[in-house]
């Protein structure tokens, strides 16, 4: 990705975005890797003194990132809400889909567990919505193993089916860098935590060599099929 194009990914997030972001930044509760892990897939993707550094910072408008990646959780509320998709990108936070649906979108920064394991409660069922590769479910077993630890929730956290059409890994490997360990059953993912139908997707993504961005999804559809399930 350029710096053209990062100019436009960032700016098409919107300004309340921004704000919260620069926000965040400024108080020390987000950095670089966060944002880069957000926007660019990869944490090390905007490199210290880059000129892409420089474009990010001056669209965000702060001067220069914290020195000490902070631990944070974004949140997009709705007035009604009826259960939490926490979600592995920033992506969706940007989009008012989910809250006209009474949906609240969480994102917590990278691979940062620590704010969902401050939680003192989650009021209402939980969902996740991640990349299907190896890394990003990594994260997801992670997070539901916090979740798991806190006492006072609606529910444990439910993995949502993708519904984008898989890429190939050697196709997007300009970009994306998580891989599958053939190597392993599963990759070394824990097979109880996914249902039947998870578990044939992802064979299938594995035998195939494919993955499925997050972003690719139709989230609409996605929280069409929360509501049938309930």
């Amino acid at each position: 990705m350029n710096i053209k194009q990062c100019e436009n990914v960032l700016v098409d997030s919107g300004q309340t975005l921004l704000s919260e972001m620069r926000s965040k930044i400024e108080a020390g509760k987000d950095g670089r890797k966060g944002i880069s892990k957000s926007f660019f897939k990869s944490a090390k993707h905007i490199e210290k003194g880059s000129a892409l550094e420089d474009a990010v910072l001056k669209i965000i408008g702060i001067d220069k990132f914290p020195q000490n990646e902070g631990q944070w959780i974004y949140r997009v509320p709705c007035k009604n809400p009826t259960c939490i998709i926490l979600c592995e990108n920033r992506y969706f936070l940007t989009l008012d889909i989910a809250p006209k649906r009474n949906v609240e979108l969480w994102h917590v920064g990278g691979n940062n567990t620590l704010p969902i394991e401050n939680l003192p409660k989650i009021e209402y069922p939980i969902y996740y919505l991640c990349d299907w590769d190896l890394m990003g479910l990594q994260i997801y077993e992670r997070i539901y193993h916090r979740v798991e630890m806190i006492k006072d929730k609606a529910s444990s956290l439910q993995l949502l089916n993708p519904n984008g059409k898989p890429e190939r890994i050697k196709d997007t490997e300009d970009y994306h860098r998580s891989e599958w360990d053939k190597t392993t059953e599963l990759s070394s993912l824990t097979a109880n935590l996914y249902s039947s139908e998870q578990l044939a997707i992802l064979q299938n993504l594995i035998k195939t060599d494919e993955w499925i961005e997050e972003e690719g999804n139709d989230i609409g559809r996605i929280i069409d099929e929360i509501g049938k399930v309930k």
